[in-house]
């Protein structure tokens, strides 16, 4: 059941094949990538980590950080990450939660750890660039491991403030594997993967096409390196949010990309106008668009060209049209949010017991079910996005209302401490006055409108991270 064997299952028919490139590292073959991880290894059993306990690794996503989660999840040892922009508090709490063995890390995460007394504390430290020097006197070990053996966890901030913890199992990383294996993007794309998420670069590393990752600190230059490889190495498919995905599109205004024969969009909402530009660049592209979140993917599949034709026929500019829940799940929709159940939900979770209870429950047959958090409407055209639970129903519907209205999604609604309705966004002033009265009379509710500069979730660097925002204009 150990899933580190089935993402490096390429190595013995391919050896030389791409398994990953990355602008630091080239070229990667599935020979060297393997030769990486019992290195991993090698260091591992040097610092005599054990089975069981966790080690953090923070690094910026590439071939040796790739690797080592491999390695080590073929001893059994479970990698831990933390969001490293949580405050620093919080990530003593994170570690209070689950307490690592070791640490990795390049420069940049010793400096963050050197910050934090509960990352001192860590028993054992090792940089990152030991893994590449350490010569591997044995082959890669892949330990006999139950289904239930933990392969990683992953903090991330909790919808209460304090982060909560996902934690995936080696048969849970086996079933995302089988899932997101089996999304039409592998019957149309045979080269190498465009990645923007390391967890769907591992995941086409273990299908044999391979990847290009890209970092999120850079993606426009890598984006010119891509474009600029030799033929046999360029992408097929795409897997990326919608910010990638504009990006990508105009790069491809030049002629790059044109080897694209797919593009998978998920992570946050996308703008119709943005799929749109990416079906006229690539018209005969499969498009899917994906639904789903740390706790499930995916949740849900549809051909982005469907849910943009429903989309636009009710209004809306973005596309909230999810198309159908994946066979997989057992799925329940409720006012708290949307419930899933399946081989592909994250089986446990770490964090407060009060979190915990609201969103992760098993039922009389012993089935986990997850709280995603997400407002799911149904119905004869499969499944919409409703904003949030967190959110009043009413506000993201004004919101949806407004982007309509305004011709842009840079924008949200919150109330003030004093309860007053405001309308935040970016040059948004100027478009509501562009509006004039017709915007006052269609929109009573808006108490306030203010200019902010929108701020974008670190990940994805497309979703609006309303919290930041509204502090940033305090800030202001």
């Amino acid at each position: 059941m150990n899933c580190a064997d089935r993402l490096l299952a390429p190595v013995a028919d391919t050896p030389t094949r791409l398994a990953l490139w990355t602008p630091r590292d080239g070229v990667v073959t599935y020979a060297e990538f393997a030769r990486l991880a019992a290195q991993a290894q090698a260091v591992a059993r040097d610092e005599r980590w054990r089975p069981a306990a966790p080690v953090l690794l923070l690094a910026q996503p590439d071939a040796a950080v790739l690797a080592t989660v491999v390695g080590l999840m073929g001893l059994g040892i479970p990698v831990l990450f933390v969001e490293p922009w949580l405050p620093l508090a919080e990530i003593a709490h994170v570690l209070r939660l689950a307490p690592p063995q070791g640490f990795i890390a390049g420069r940049l995460g010793q400096l963050w750890g050197l910050r934090m007394r509960a990352v001192r504390a860590i028993p054992s430290w090792v940089p990152l660039a030991r893994v590449a020097r350490r010569p591997a006197p044995s082959p890669l070990v892949m330990d006999d491991l139950a289904g239930e053996h933990v392969a990683t966890i992953a903090f991330s901030s909790g919808t209460t403030g304090r982060p909560k913890g996902l934690v995936r199992t080696h048969a849970h990383m086996r079933a995302l594997h089988d899932a997101l294996g089996g999304t039409p993007d592998r019957l149309v794309a045979a080269g190498p993967d465009l990645a923007i998420f390391p967890n769907f670069a591992l995941l086409h590393i273990g299908s044999g096409r391979g990847a290009l990752l890209v970092p999120p600190e850079r993606r426009a230059r890598t984006l010119r390196q891509v474009a600029a490889l030799p033929r046999a190495l360029r992408p097929t498919s795409c897997t990326c949010g919608p910010a990638v995905l504009a990006a990508l599109t105009a790069q491809a205004a030049d002629g790059a990309f044109a080897t694209l024969r797919a593009l998978h969009v998920g992570g946050a909402s996308t703008d119709c106008l943005t799929f749109e530009r990416a079906f006229a660049r690539w018209p005969d592209a499969h498009v899917t668009h994906l639904y789903g979140g740390s706790e499930v993917e995916p949740a849900a599949l549809a051909d982005a060209r469907e849910a943009v034709r429903l989309s636009r026929a009710r209004g809306y500019i973005q596309t909230l049209a999810l198309g159908a829940p994946h066979e997989a799940l057992r799925t329940r929709l409720s006012d708290d949010g949307l419930w899933v159940s399946g081989p592909t939900v994250a089986p446990a979770g770490i964090g407060e017991a009060a979190e915990l209870a609201r969103t992760l429950t098993t039922d009389a047959e012993g089935r986990t079910w997850r709280c995603t958090g997400d407002r799911i409407a149904a119905d004869a055209d499969g499944w919409w996005f409703a904003g949030r639970a967190s959110q009043p129903a009413d506000e993201f519907a004004l919101e949806q209302r407004i982007y309509a209205a305004l011709g842009t999604t840079a924008c949200f609604v919150a109330r003030d401490a004093r309860g007053r309705l405001g309308l935040y966004g970016e040059g948004i002033i100027r478009a509501v006055r562009l509006e004039g009265d017709d915007f006052a009379r269609a929109f009573p509710e808006v108490d306030v409108v203010r200019d902010v500069r929108i701020a974008r979730d670190r990940r994805h660097g497309a979703r609006i991270d309303r919290s930041r925002s509204l502090a940033l204009a305090e800030a202001a």
